[in-house]
């Protein structure tokens, strides 16, 4: 791999601020709704339930940052949605969480990108105990910019993450993908791209251990993007690539995983032509064939995200311009094992609401929906926690 370069940190004091600045916004018998930030710009793109029920929102903010730039901000809440911690992590430059997941031994992972250890972006990964304090914090990447845009845990007790690079590979922009230990080490590290930009959005593991990696792929000319799903199996080893064949803009932003071997991806494409990308969903056997595909008119302008549904079918969380309340809102959309509409609904105030990560909160409970609100809360932007029940009310 070149002359990559890595920096561990182990650091054992207590990072960032109360959650001083966090504000219960509209409480209600079936859910409710919360925003939580400071004075500044708060922008949330990660998400993962914790096993004591409450959640974990991970991204950046502007109000709790060391200095002049941004930092990567946690807030940790209870199952009410009420606010136990908040964690801020950077150093001189920026840094961002785009991805969080619940490790297997009760801590947590974050994955995003930094500028603190070079001119560049890199990979920057950190695992938290329980309540947040750094128990390691590790940049990983190249001369050039590289970031990560997500992260699981793994049935080994290991974690895998996958995003971009533009460091190494063929490309401009190359997928990255690599499994570290729980301490932080790189056990393999892979990357796959032609000669134009490709790139990782989400990662899955599947039931023989193996990973399922989906983005996107300009593979045949630099005006047109490709839905992009790669399986590896467990030592990162590539076996086959699907390339969902469109001469127009698309990418997977998501990916679901079924134990009898089928896969949904989901993501974005224009191929209306209605002037904006809606959501596409398609449905494939273990070896990338193809079992349904179907696309929904969203108005989207943002990544969606999917959690599996106790029922068998699935529900998907983006953003909408035009279905909504006003300039851009959350939309949430339920669909059964065929891909078939079964409700939506839309979330959003005065301002505008871009949707993050969904969360599938436990069969008979409902859904944990994030992302950030500029409609509510005292600043700019916050983080926005929408708690529904399983038909989407509040």
């Amino acid at each position: 791999m070149g002359n990559k370069f890595t920096y561990l940190t182990i650091i054992v004091t207590f990072l960032g601020f109360a959650c001083e600045e966090e504000r219960t916004v509209i409480p209600d018998l079936n859910g409710y709704k919360r925003a939580y930030g400071g004075v500044h710009e708060e922008y949330a793109y990660g998400a993962t339930p914790t096993f004591d029920g409450g959640t974990i929102i991970a991204g950046f903010s502007t109000t709790f940052s060391q200095n002049s730039n941004w930092d990567a901000w946690v807030v940790k809440t209870d199952w009410a949605g009420n606010g136990q911690w908040s964690h801020q992590y950077g150093k001189a430059g920026r840094e961002a969480f785009r991805a969080a997941c619940q490790a297997t031994d009760n801590q947590y992972a974050f994955a995003g990108f930094t500028t603190s250890y070079s001119r560049k972006e890199d990979f920057y990964i950190v695992k938290t105990d329980s309540g947040g304090s750094v128990i390691w914090e590790k940049a990983i990447g190249g001369p050039d910019n590289d970031a990560a845009y997500d992260i699981i845990a793994t049935s080994d007790s290991n974690l895998v993450v996958t995003g971009y690079t533009y460091s190494y590979g063929l490309g401009g922009r190359d997928m990255w993908v690599m499994k570290l230990s729980q301490d932080g080490e790189i056990i393999w590290d892979v990357n796959f791209g032609k000669y134009y930009n490709d790139m990782g959005y989400a990662v899955k593991e599947i039931t023989d251990g193996g990973l399922i990696v989906v983005g996107y792929t300009d593979v045949y000319s630099t005006i047109h993007r490709y839905m992009w799903m790669v399986r590896l199996d467990a030592d990162g080893k590539f076996l086959w690539e699907k390339v969902i064949d469109y001469n127009g803009f698309s990418m997977a932003t998501d990916v679901i995983t079924y134990d009898d071997g089928s896969i949904i991806i989901g993501g974005q494409t224009d191929s209306l032509k209605n002037g904006w990308l809606d959501f596409w969903a398609i449905k494939t056997d273990f070896i990338g064939n193809t079992i349904w595909s179907h696309i929904y008119p969203a108005s989207s302008t943002n990544t969606w995200k999917m959690v599996k549904t106790d029922k068998g079918g699935f529900t998907a969380l983006g953003t909408t311009t035009h279905m909504g309340l006003e300039a851009e809102d959350f939309l949430l959309i339920h669909f059964n094992t065929g891909g078939e509409v079964q409700w939506s609904q839309t979330y959003g105030g005065s301002n505008f609401e871009i949707g993050g990560k969904l969360l599938n909160l436990g069969p008979g409970v409902g859904y944990g929906l994030t992302g950030t609100t500029k409609s509510f809360g005292n600043g700019i932007t916050d983080y926005y926690l929408i708690v529904t029940d399983d038909q989407g009310n509040w």
